[in-house]
C-alpha cells in the first residue's frame, strides 16, 4: 500500500509531468527489468 500517492497528487504546483516522473521515471529505475519490458510493448 502506497499512501505517499495522495500527498503527491496534494501539491498543487506539481505538473503532470512532474507526477509522471515522480511515480513512473522512480519505478523505472529502480525496476530496470520493468523498464525494458514497457518499453518494448
Amino acid at each position: 500500500f502506497d499512501d505517499t500517492k495522495r500527498y503527491v497528487d496534494a501539491i498543487p504546483w506539481l505538473t503532470a509531468e512532474d507526477r509522471r516522473k515522480i511515480f513512473e521515471g522512480n519505478a523505472r529505475r529502480v525496476y530496470s527489468r520493468l523498464s525494458a519490458k514497457l518499453d518494448a510493448r
